[in-house]
């Protein structure tokens, strides 16, 4: 939907994975009353949308995140243009000499909420 934004929320959980402390993710799209529960990950940090040709993300994702912890986290992005908010996450692995040329990991669906 044109117009349409989302905004990104984390609230500790108060748990850790080791020493990294964990958040649930939620959005909160601007055009409904329900929020959408992305997961739980390590604390988000938004990233410009000028980035998405680059990280191969089409250019109507309308939110960009990721979470990072030693090297290795998870990207994400957010489709609201069409039909049901949509969020899509790739999880990369620390780059080491050995995994450096390889391509990055496929994108999944990971969340929807339905209009």
């Amino acid at each position: 939907m044109t117009g349409r934004t989302v905004r990104l929320k984390a609230f500790p959980t108060g748990r850790t994975n080791g020493e990294v402390p964990l958040f649930t993710l939620y959005l909160y799209p601007t055009s409904q009353a329900d929020s959408l529960l992305v997961g739980e990950d390590t604390e988000p940090s938004l990233l410009e949308l000028d980035q998405a040709p680059r990280l191969q993300i089409p250019l109507s994702a309308v939110l960009l995140f990721q979470t990072y912890h030693a090297g290795a986290g998870s990207q994400y992005y957010v489709r609201a243009d069409q039909g049901p908010v949509r969020v899509y996450r790739r999880r990369l692995e620390e780059a080491t000499p050995d995994n450096e040329a390889r391509t990055r990991p496929a994108w999944q669906m990971v969340a929807q909420l339905d209009e």
